[in-house]
């Protein structure tokens, strides 16, 4: 079993468990806002992930490219990642939410698109074959677009590494 570090709502740290690895979006509770369920470095893809609870209502998933690689501040338009449902945002979040880690251009993808289930207070419909994802499945959806940033961000580092060499610089 993984041993990655999670929040729950109150920023206290729990562990990725047995008994939580099947929790919903909305088993964390339902909230008028959105928080860190899972922030941690993934060894083997090399980069820095983060899902985030909406509401209660779906997870969304971030990679974080750090202060000063050369994807910092490229829209997600622009980088050629597969993912659920596609890359839908690009931001640094700093001025505007405090549960982004600093320095970091968070690149992301929500897990609510068609066939995605996606909860509310005000109904429990669920819709006929949508799927109701877990954390594990967004852990283990995640982590081939996450080894695909890794590797992307290694071949730009080692292009710009050439480029300053043959430069002189």
């Amino acid at each position: 079993m993984r041993k990655e570090i999670i929040f729950n709502k109150n920023m206290e740290q729990i562990i990725l468990t047995e008994e939580n690895k099947n929790k919903k979006a909305r088993d964390f509770g339902v909230e008028k806002k959105s928080y860190n369920v899972l922030n941690w470095f993934d060894e083997t893809a090399g980069v820095r992930r983060l899902i985030k609870n909406v509401c209660g209502s779906y997870f969304c998933q971030y990679i974080g490219i750090p202060k000063g690689h050369s994807l910092y501040e490229i829209n997600y338009d622009e980088i050629p990642i597969n993912c659920h449902g596609g890359l839908t945002f690009s931001d640094n979040w700093n001025n505007i939410n405090e549960s982004f880690p600093k320095n970091y251009w968070w690149i992301g993808w929500d897990y609510s698109h068609i066939g995605d289930y996606c909860y509310t207070k005000n109904s429990s419909f669920k819709m006929k074959d949508t799927h109701d994802w877990t954390l594990e499945e967004v852990v283990d959806n995640g982590s081939f677009p996450a080894y695909d940033f890794g590797k992307l961000m290694r071949l730009i580092e080692k292009v710009n590494n050439a480029n300053s060499v043959s430069k002189g610089v």
